[in-house]
């Protein structure tokens, strides 16, 4: 009967011994000379997003783009809401995926003109109306999708849209047309 309790007191030790030693850093202590240290990381001041023009192309580096158009004068049938004052205007927007991963979309366009904001206008009326929500159906390596969508603004002359791709993977945009 002693036997079985000397092989577990034997492992039991072996098994407290190996954690023992497992917990021991076998690496020298670090060394008080500030000469021998190594320098501490740097970072890189954030700049900001890149602003483009209306109508030019932003191309990220895994080949995704997206392309925002001019604006253009944009009358709102009377069923559309947010046609809340003019001048309206309507944006196409175009998403490439020239990645070769499938790219599931999430662009929302933020707006703002003469330094307030735009409200955006949604179509109410029959399906195919040139106005819609954003497309969040996924695109295949090679695909794209182009779809409109229209403001009620303060000043025309003087637009920023904000948007990417998918905020997550992908920093915004600014485009504008007051550069």
């Amino acid at each position: 009967m002693k036997r079985p309790i000397a092989i577990i007191s034997a492992t039991a030790l072996v098994a407290v011994g190996l954690l023992l030693t497992g917990c021991s850093d076998p690496s020298p202590a670090p060394s008080a000379d500030p000469t021998t240290s190594s320098p501490a990381p740097t970072s890189t001041p954030d700049n900001g997003p890149t602003i483009l023009a209306f109508g030019e192309n932003m191309t990220y580096k895994d080949g995704v783009a997206i392309t925002v158009s001019a604006p253009e004068a944009y009358t709102p049938p009377s069923y559309d809401v947010g046609a809340t004052h003019p001048p309206y205007v309507i944006f196409t927007l175009t998403i490439t995926n020239g990645s070769s991963e499938n790219l599931s979309p999430l662009a929302s366009p933020q707006v703002s003109s003469a330094g307030g904001f735009a409200t955006q206008i949604l179509h109410a009326g029959d399906a195919g109306g040139p106005v819609a929500y954003a497309p969040t159906d996924v695109i295949l390596p090679g695909g794209s999708v182009t779809w409109q969508e229209a403001f009620a603004v303060n000043d025309a002359s003087q637009l920023t849209l904000q948007v990417s791709p998918e905020p997550i993977t992908y920093t915004a945009v600014v485009y504008t047309n007051t550069k």
